[in-house]
């Protein structure tokens, strides 16, 4: 397999989404994924580094060597329900950002560091992507993990939507408390029995330090282009073992 693999799928239900994935990668010989999802409508400045840090902790904990990354994200159709549930302003409406830019945001960076493990964007029309979830599990995907920042974190957060369809799940606090988009409109629940709570700011990598610091920044070694998302620290500390190289 070559490197920087990122795939972007847009079905027109969950079961062609889920279906076309399994396509995917099953062309790769990949079966096993490590999952996450989200709106990505914050700026790039607070959604990269968490995004990398997630999946970071999933590659250093988690992951076999040759599984893939997969992010799922609210389609513009999902949005429109979202943002309508939250009472947002037509100002705010209009300052929403296209389904491609926001996926982009994240796409881009873990392609860019995870350079030798696939990397599969998908798009789901819902509100929650518990649908989809289970329409890949149906189509014979093993969904190993499922993380979230803000959602799981204690019994009375957000829950994390889909979580019944994977075998391990991650709730990670975000830095300084702060407050994912559907935080506000997402049903609480008590997943203490289901999420594993790992504080990343505190919790050390093989890199010797925690994964991202209480200013949101990455601590550990990205490539150049993404050196903005990463605590300064770091700069010249070597990098994480990351995925190696494909099998051909």
């Amino acid at each position: 397999m070559t490197s920087q693999i990122l795939v972007k799928l847009k079905g027109h239900d969950v079961l062609d989404t889920a279906h076309a994935a399994y396509r995917v990668l099953d062309m790769m010989g990949v079966h096993n994924i490590h999952c996450t999802n989200g709106t990505y409508a914050y700026p790039v400045e607070r959604t990269v580094p968490t995004t990398l840090a997630g999946f970071q902790y999933i590659n250093d904990q988690v992951a076999s060597p040759y599984d893939a990354f997969l992010v799922a994200v609210n389609s513009n159709q999902s949005m429109a329900g979202i943002m309508a549930a939250k009472n947002a302003t037509a100002a705010e409406m209009s300052a929403l950002e296209s389904e491609d830019v926001r996926a982009a945001k994240v796409a881009d960076a873990l392609s860019a560091h995870f350079n030798n493990r696939p990397v599969v964007v998908l798009f789901y029309h819902e509100d929650t992507p518990t649908r989809l979830y289970e329409a890949l599990a149906a189509a014979n995907i093993n969904l190993v993990s499922l993380h979230k920042w803000g959602y799981g974190t204690d019994p009375k957060a957000p829950r994390i939507e889909g979580a019944s369809n994977f075998a391990r799940v991650f709730g990670f606090p975000l830095p300084n408390d702060g407050k994912p988009v559907c935080h506000g409109i997402t049903v609480r629940e008590d997943q203490s029995g289901v999420v594993t709570v790992v504080k990343l700011q505190e919790q050390l990598g093989p890199h010797g330090k925690p994964y991202i610091s209480s200013a949101g920044k990455v601590q550990f070694t990205v490539p150049a282009g993404l050196q903005i998302h990463q605590d300064l620290s770091a700069l010249n500390m070597p990098a994480p073992a990351n995925a190696p190289s494909m099998k051909p």
